[in-house]
């Protein structure tokens, strides 16, 4: 994977982690950045689970590939997230 592309989606959520984490920004910044972890991390996850449940119940292979790589995406941008914090 290319490495702005991992640049960039961690930089946008490390930059929502510390906007939600600093005392002195302002309560709607602080409200923004909460919205953005949780439509990024809720909307991945519950597609990801809605493809891949729904296409194993009907036997829909391509609807589970399409679940297991949004599932994957979910936890590779957590993942990027943690990794990102650990470093400093």
């Amino acid at each position: 994977m290319n490495d702005s592309f991992d640049e960039f989606f961690s930089d946008i959520l490390e930059g929502a982690v510390d906007t939600i984490g600093d005392k002195e920004s302002p309560i709607a910044f602080r409200i923004i950045a909460a919205v953005i972890l949780l439509v990024t991390y809720g909307v991945m996850c519950a597609l990801g689970c809605f493809f891949l449940f729904g296409g194993i119940k009907d036997g829909e292979p391509i609807a589970v590939i399409l679940g297991l790589v949004l599932v994957l995406a979910f936890v590779y941008i957590l993942w990027l997230s943690f990794r990102k914090r650990k470093k400093r």
